[in-house]
């Protein structure tokens, strides 16, 4: 084959990634940044057969599908995002504030969609139609290198 089928699928995987930045920015859920800083895109394989995976932090899925009660997520985590988001409370300090809020997620979790958050950070960016270009692309190109070597298999046995 004469096209690397992982350089298509790493260029996808890239584009999907920016996309998903995106999305997260447009529904407003960036805080830190860390979790765009946590995406990564990684493809191995052959020319012929490739594995594409995007590995992130595992707050995204929360950001997909919340998260169930129990264990009350690390006070300091509430804090960092506390100050991400520059929320003040009067008489009651940060660190007081980010038990309450950890206390209150670990006891009822936190329902997506919510007023914050109205889900589909994943679903929207990685849709039918996107997958759908994808097999089209690998498809197409996949079908005409193995055209072109048939053709260049027949063209070898008429010279014979």
């Amino acid at each position: 084959m004469s096209v690397d089928i992982r350089i298509l699928l790493q260029e996808w995987l890239n584009q999907s990634e920016k996309d998903l930045i995106r999305e997260y920015n447009d529904m407003g859920l960036r805080s830190s940044g860390n979790l765009e800083k946590s995406l990564q895109s990684k493809v191995t394989g052959t020319d012929t057969i490739a594995v594409g995976v995007m590995t992130g932090s595992s707050y995204i899925y929360q950001l997909e599908h919340g998260r169930r009660p129990g264990k009350q997520p690390p006070i300091q985590a509430i804090l960092d995002w506390i100050n991400d988001k520059g929320i003040v409370a009067d008489g009651i300090s940060e660190r007081s504030l980010a038990f309450i809020i950890a206390r209150k997620i670990g006891l009822e979790g936190i329902q997506v969609p919510n007023r914050y958050n109205n889900g589909g950070l994943i679903t929207n960016t990685f849709t039918d139609e996107r997958l759908k270009d994808l097999r089209t692309i690998l498809t197409t190109v996949i079908a005409k290198d193995s055209i072109n070597d048939i053709v260049k298999e027949i063209k070898k046995e008429i010279k014979k």
